[in-house]
């Protein structure tokens, strides 16, 4: 006798097929999100240093750009306190600013690199008068280096370089 719950063999193998299709799918994107992904390389990670530095230097603020430079620093400003009243003081001669960064030569060697960045600012005067230049504040060549402390890329050295 028959049930209402008891199926055609037909119904009952596809029934079992779509389940096994659901639990490979499952099994397969399980697989997939937690796949180790490859991780950043070293020049992708010091090329987001520089951005972050960039972007934290285009809000005027000094603690966000000093994040990513190391207690040992020692270059431009001084040490890493005097690169932080240099930069505040540019800071506050500008009401407005514009970094833009290019980082045309880059070489990673174990825990230290070093290379070429170029820093384009445009800003407006804090008073809001007309720009000196167009508004161009500067562009320059900085000769930077830097050393992965505890797994973080921070800059250790920069030096302006000579036009």
């Amino acid at each position: 006798m028959s049930t209402p719950l008891d199926f055609p063999d037909e119904r009952r193998s596809s029934h079992r097929a779509a389940v096994v299709v659901f639990v490979l799918t499952l099994v397969a994107l399980g697989t997939w999100a937690f796949w180790p992904r490859s991780p950043e390389t070293d020049e992708a990670r010091i090329r987001a240093v520089v951005e972050a530095a960039a972007l934290g230097a285009e809000r005027r603020n000094v603690g966000a750009v000093l994040l990513h430079v190391s207690e040992t620093y020692r270059g431009e400003g001084g040490e890493r306190a005097g690169l932080g009243l240099y930069l505040a003081a540019w800071f506050r001669t500008s009401a407005e600013l514009a970094v833009f960064t290019r980082v045309p030569e880059l070489h990673v060697a174990g825990d230290a690199a070093e290379g070429t960045v170029e820093i384009r600012s445009v800003r407006a005067p804090a008073g809001g008068g007309p720009a000196d230049n167009d508004g161009i504040a500067g562009s320059r060549r900085v000769a930077v280096r830097f050393a992965r402390e505890n797994g973080v890329w921070r800059v250790t050295h920069a030096r302006l370089a000579p036009e």
